[in-house]
């Protein structure tokens, strides 16, 4: 599935997801896979990107326990990342990782204009921005990043 949306609205689309994502920062508690999440109030790292494109109009694979692997299939990858791009990432103690070809993942995040990621961490941390560095922890984790808009 790839999404469409028109030249003219990109950049502003662009800056309108990361300040969606941004405004669940410290607002989201954090559930857990197998638990219901119900955003805003209430998210995983897939919920919470979900969540954010949809409030942008951005139609995204219905929820599904695949979610992060649909998510990663749904845009185009790119080599670098660019504001509301998706990063992706491979922690080796994370549950609930999924294939995706020869790609293992176990989280995702929206890249901003800053340099940052903005991600539903846990539950001690909810969600966050944290610069990339600290996102990604160690450069052999990083996964790819996808671009749902042009």
């Amino acid at each position: 599935m790839n999404v469409q949306v028109s030249d003219t609205t990109v950049d502003l689309t662009r800056a309108q997801v990361v300040a969606r994502a941004r405004s669940l920062l410290g607002r989201s508690e954090y559930c857990y896979l197998h638990e219901s999440c119900f955003p805003p109030g209430s998210v995983n790292c897939t919920m919470m990107v979900h969540w954010v494109y949809d409030q942008q109009g951005i139609k995204l694979p219905t929820p599904s326990k695949h979610l992060l692997a649909d998510l990663f299939l749904a845009g185009k990858e790119v080599a670098e990342a660019r504001a509301g791009d998706l990063v992706f990432v491979q922690y080796p103690e994370r549950m609930g990782q999924c294939e995706v070809g020869d790609v293992t993942i176990t989280h995702v995040g929206i890249w901003t204009d800053k340099g940052t990621v903005v991600h539903a961490c846990g539950k001690r941390r909810t969600v966050v921005e944290d610069p990339f560095r600290i996102f990604i922890r160690d450069s052999s984790y990083i996964r790819g990043y996808v671009r749902l808009l042009k």
